[in-house]
Formats: structure tokens, C-alpha cells, sequence
């Protein structure tokens, strides 16, 4: 079982595939330099950067919305700690379409686009925005976290509930790690330099 300080079942999880998109996060950029992270793939496409820089957008605009439903919840007090995840049916159906191991391309909303300049320590910035998924991921313990409900980033019409986000950012990040590894075995692909 997981080692996450965590008391509800389907939150632990959900927490261990955060640690798990951590992990392979750190296995996957840990030791890009620059040129790697800016190399543009032959037949187009974006780079690792623009990858990172894709999910550090789409985890601010998540937290845009995720912050104040949890903290309402909180002063709420919607407690149920033994809460199962229920899905809406926009979060089951955003969750399948992000599948991973798909290899269908998605088009990206215009809103969630990276920028073309890169950061600096893009990855860090990652990292740390994943570890505060992780951070929400604690708070929900105790609460009934799937009646905390808010409007999609993409959409006031869409709504979500925290359990739908907190896996559909794990599955997000997951499919964007699993094309940097695709962009770092591609030919070309610029060797590391001591």
C-alpha cells in the first residue's frame, strides 16, 4: 500500500500516481541540458520545453480553480473521510480521451498552448507545480471530495469535481512525459555533453 500520509484509499492512489509521474519526471529530464530541452523534432511538433511549459499552463489554470473549491470546502467542512471517487461525466470523459497509452494525437485548446520561449529550469518549475497537486491531494483527505465541484479551465459550461482533476492532471502529465521520451529517442535528438 502506499506510503502517502494519506487516510482515504482512492486519495492515496491517486497520490502514488502523482509520486509516480514525479518519478518518472525526474527520470526523464533529471539530466537534459538546454539544447536538448529546446530541440525541435524534424517533422515538427514540440519540444521537450514546450511539453513542460504545456503542463505548467494547464496545472496554474487547474489551480486557478482547484484552490478556492477546496478551500471552500474546507471552511465547509464537507467531511466524509471514507469518500469514494464518483465522476462527472465531462471528468470521465476528458480522462479517456487523455489516455496515455493511446497513441491518438489531441489537439490542444489555444488557452492551454505553450508559449514559444522557454524558461529557465522549466523542469523544476514542473516539478514544483506537481508537487502542489500533491499538496491538494492532502488537503482533500477527510473530505467528500468529489462534491467539490468547479467550471473546467476550458470551459464555465464544463464542470468537474476535484477527484476528476486531481486524475486528470496525473494523466495529463503521464501522456506528456511519455512523448519527451519519444522527442529524446528520436533521431537526431542531440547527445549530452560533459
Amino acid at each position: 500500500m502506499s506510503d502517502s500520509p494519506i487516510a482515504n484509499t482512492a486519495l492515496a492512489q491517486m497520490y502514488d500516481d502523482a509520486q509516480a509521474v514525479l518519478n518518472l519526471h525526474d527520470v526523464l529530464t533529471g539530466n537534459l541540458q538546454d539544447e536538448q530541452i529546446q530541440w525541435q523534432p524534424a517533422q515538427g511538433g514540440w519540444c521537450i520545453g514546450q511539453c513542460l511549459e504545456h503542463m505548467i499552463l494547464v496545472a496554474d489554470l487547474y489551480d486557478g480553480q482547484i484552490r478556492p473549491a477546496l478551500e471552500k470546502a474546507e471552511a465547509q467542512g464537507i467531511r466524509l473521510p471514507d469518500a469514494r471517487h464518483r465522476f462527472s461525466l465531462f471528468g470521465k470523459m476528458l480522462l479517456a480521451a487523455m489516455d496515455p497509452k493511446s497513441s491518438r494525437k489531441l489537439k490542444t485548446f489555444g488557452m492551454f498552448a505553450p508559449p514559444a520561449a522557454i524558461r529557465a529550469n522549466v523542469a523544476a518549475t514542473f516539478r514544483e507545480r506537481h508537487g502542489q497537486l500533491m499538496e491538494f491531494i492532502r488537503r482533500a483527505d477527510g473530505l467528500d471530495f468529489s462534491r467539490i465541484r468547479f467550471a473546467s479551465p476550458a470551459s464555465r459550461l464544463l464542470r468537474l469535481n476535484l477527484g476528476d482533476a486531481i486524475l486528470i492532471l496525473n494523466v495529463h502529465a503521464e501522456r506528456h512525459l511519455r512523448q519527451i521520451d519519444t522527442i529524446a529517442k528520436q533521431q537526431g535528438f542531440p547527445e549530452s555533453r560533459p
